[in-house]
């Protein structure tokens, strides 16, 4: 996620999703549009294209419109 603030002081957000492969032995128990963290997060790119991968991940814990 980025934010900006424009010159009126009104935060723009954007938001860019991507896919995560997790290696865990058991299928992580998150829908799709839940907040997640990630733990042991690693990344690289091959001839352009991104790849992510996690050895765990949890759903996170939001209160009034903010990640805890």
């Amino acid at each position: 996620m980025r934010e900006r603030a424009g010159d009126d002081g009104v935060v723009e957000r954007e938001i860019k999703r991507s896919r995560v492969t997790v290696w865990t032995p058991e299928r992580p128990n998150i829908a799709p549009d839940d907040v997640v963290t990630f733990q042991g997060l690693m990344a690289g790119a091959v001839d352009g294209n991104i790849f992510l991968q996690a050895t765990g991940v949890e759903r996170a814990e939001e209160s009034s419109d903010e990640l805890l």
